[in-house]
């Protein structure tokens, strides 16, 4: 590490995380999510940050024609995102910008209302999703270093010293009110 810049510092993780939790809520206003369907298209959604994990399910039960279809939201390792109302995006690990994969059983041109998508291609998916994230800070992590001038002046001792192998003598105190096995004779 360069020491110009100081090393780091010794915190606890729970304060390091708390900080880096903050910075991102400050940083991510609009998250981006594509949903992967089964026939190769996607659906580009872009939500608040802030919203529950929840709103995504509700978001994507709202786009079906039948409101018994069964699915799963997935990552890309196949771990299912469950609904969560007390989970927000940020925590969820969706922001600023997800791919989920919808997994459904049924034929995808019977399960969604086709009339309340607009096609796009993938240029133009991706200039809207740029155009939604603009609102969005750059996010950088907390890193807690302790600069080379506070290690150094905690580190010296007094100029002060007489002799400089073994420092200044020691200061005598008031003995008078000492017991008389702790006073020097």
């Amino acid at each position: 590490m360069d020491q110009t810049k100081g090393q780091r510092a010794f915190v606890p993780k729970s304060f390091i995380d708390a900080k880096n939790h903050q910075r991102k809520l400050d940083a991510y206003k609009n998250t981006v999510i594509r949903f992967l369907l089964p026939d190769n298209k996607a659906i580009q959604v872009c939500f608040y940050s802030q919203e529950a994990v929840s709103s995504i399910h509700d978001f994507i039960e709202s786009l079906f024609v039948n409101q018994n279809i069964k699915y799963d939201l997935c990552f890309f390792l196949k771990e299912k995102l469950q609904r969560d109302k007390f989970k927000n995006l940020i925590d969820a690990g969706l922001a600023p910008k997800s791919n989920l994969i919808l997994s459904i059983k049924e034929n995808v041109e019977q399960v969604f209302d086709n009339s309340r998508f607009h096609l796009a291609t993938l240029e133009e998916a991706n200039a809207l999703s740029a155009e939604w994230l603009s609102s969005n800070a750059r996010y950088e992590p907390y890193n807690p270093t302790v600069g080379p001038e506070s290690q150094t002046s905690q580190n010296k001792r007094s100029s002060t010293a007489v002799d400089e192998n073994h420092g200044p003598p020691p200061q005598r105190r008031n003995v008078d009110g000492l017991p008389k096995w702790l006073k020097r004779n």
